[in-house]
């Protein structure tokens, strides 16, 4: 009888620490899901907050149409130049929409492209550090094909723009197209027949913007081109 009431502890005791291991695994076990749902949610949280700061970053593309602002930046800090386009634009409460990017350059939809670059012109005299990496903001009236004959067409529709009396240049910008600088002025410049170019202070620019196979054409004022770099230079 005492032999059999060992056995019986025995058997208790066993079955006792298979219970405890038992419970410990399963302790563990929930542990363990708790935490996975835990990593999960947060995971998920993590995503909506950053969902968040993306939309609230983002311009909002309600407008809609071909890009009517041409922006220049450093090729090399794209992402950084983006960002401070769009809080350039936050800042002026300009909205708009990215219609392309290449070559160092953006193309944007924007309201008012003249009374943002005016607006920004401020700014930039006041806080040039806030246009680390943007160089020039350009209002485009008219895209058209690069082909000089197009080109020739589409500007010389601007003369009537110019009065007789009024000083006027040409400002010229080409990127991946072969024909030379000189023989491009002098081809698109033909077709405008007013005598007072100025080339230091004119009251009308034809601003031409070659980016390939496309050209961006407008008639500015002096207020209406941002240059970054012109309004850094020390003033001597």
């Amino acid at each position: 009888m005492p032999k059999t009431k060992k056995v019986l502890k025995k058997i208790a005791k066993s079955a006792k620490k298979k219970s405890a291991s038992i419970k410990k695994v399963k302790l563990k076990n929930q542990k363990s899901k708790k935490l996975r749902l835990s990593i999960k949610k947060a995971a998920k949280n993590k995503t909506k907050f950053a969902k968040k700061i993306l939309e609230k970053s983002k311009i909002p593309a309600k407008i809609k149409g071909p890009a009517n602002l041409l922006i220049t930046y450093d090729p090399s800090h794209a992402g950084a130049s983006k960002r401070e386009v769009l809080n350039l634009l936050k800042q002026t409460g300009q909205e708009g929409a990215f219609v392309k990017e290449s070559e160092g350059t953006f193309q944007i939809k924007v309201k008012d492209s003249r009374g943002l670059v005016k607006s920004l012109q401020q700014v930039c005299r006041i806080d040039s550090a806030l246009f680390a990496n943007t160089f020039h903001w350009v209002p485009i009236d008219k895209w058209c094909k690069a082909d000089i004959k197009t080109m020739k067409k589409e500007i010389g529709k601007l003369e009537k723009q110019i009065g007789e009396t009024e000083r006027w240049k040409m400002q010229l910008n080409k990127r991946s197209y072969k024909m030379g600088f000189n023989e491009l002025i002098v081809q698109l410049t033909s077709p405008i027949d007013r005598r007072f170019v100025d080339l230091k202070a004119p009251e009308k620019i034809v601003q031409v913007e070659i980016l390939g196979k496309l050209a961006g054409i407008s008639l500015l004022k002096n207020d209406e081109c941002l240059d970054v770099p012109k309004l850094k230079a020390p003033k001597l």
